[in-house]
């Protein structure tokens, strides 16, 4: 992030905000793992919680006391989550 220009940021930022990828979160055949920081302003956890609502056997995690994204502010927690779900994954 720290890397890319500022142009190409803000345009991520927008193609992710106006992504609408809702119709298809049914159909994932995937393990997935929504995590969500207590503290994020951009993306908060109630907003998180309402994605993995729409994913068969999804794990969703909250980690209190984090902000945005979860993964740069806590990224040591995040990486033992996801090796942990891979692991029980076999």
């Amino acid at each position: 992030l720290a890397r890319a220009p500022q142009a190409v940021y803000r345009a991520a930022c927008v193609a992710i905000r106006d992504a609408d990828l809702s119709a298809a979160l049914p159909h994932l055949c995937c393990p997935v793992m929504c995590i969500a920081g207590s503290d994020d302003l951009a993306t908060p956890p109630e907003i998180v919680a309402d994605l993995a609502r729409g994913i068969r056997g999804v794990a969703l995690v909250t980690l209190e006391g984090v902000g945005h994204p979860p993964c740069l502010e806590w990224p040591d927690r995040v990486a033992e989550l996801v090796s942990d779900m891979h692991g029980r994954l076999g």
